[in-house]
């Protein structure tokens, strides 16, 4: 109720908010018990920062830094990122997108939709398994980075792994209380 109090007077909130990056990250209740010690003591280990929603204009000082800011904010936030392709020959980049993105599963084989048996019972399909999670609600929550030039102007400054696009809305999905459990029992 305080924090609500000093929200609605004219007091600056900035001073609170930095408090609460400053303050140590502790597991949601729905965490399995022997996690949690580890869990917290890994999102304690990285920036405060990073426990924040991503914005537009943040710099990295490789790629696999953005990756890993981006994988901690959705392990604290309750859901799960894949990493795609994004750059080309020229500009190199990724799109991270959340793990329910798309309506439908990737099939880069080309396997059959079911496993298929012969008349003695053996697999006759290139697929194996029968049972596949697959989970795609269509979600639109995506972040893109790029290594982009420094300064336009002068190519000599370098460049720098900087996040420039952002779609921050999860659609079709629950965020999770256990961050670890990104498939629950269904």
């Amino acid at each position: 109720m305080f924090i609500l109090a000093l929200k609605s007077s004219s007091f600056d909130c900035s001073f609170i908010a930095k408090m609460a990056n400053s303050l140590p990250w502790t597991a949601p209740e729905g965490c399995y018990e022997h996690h949690r010690a580890v869990l917290e003591r890994f999102v304690n280990s990285l920036p405060a920062a990073w426990r924040q929603d991503p914005t537009v204009g943040e710099v990295f000082d490789s790629r696999k830094d953005a990756e890993t800011r981006l994988q901690l904010f959705s392990l604290v936030q309750g859901f799960d990122v894949v990493c795609r392709g994004g750059g080309s020959g020229t500009q190199l980049g990724q799109e991270i997108r959340c793990i329910h993105h798309s309506q439908v599963a990737r099939n880069d084989r080309g396997l059959e939709d079911r496993v298929t048996h012969d008349r003695e019972g053996n697999i006759t399909s290139q697929r194996r398994r029968q049972g596949t999670n697959v989970r795609q609600t269509g979600c639109t929550w995506r972040v893109r980075i790029a290594c982009v030039l420094i300064n336009k102007k002068d190519e000599a400054q370098g460049r720098e792994w900087r996040l420039t696009k952002a779609s921050l809305t999860h659609q079709g999905h629950e965020l999770l209380e256990n961050p670890l459990a990104t498939y629950p029992a269904q």
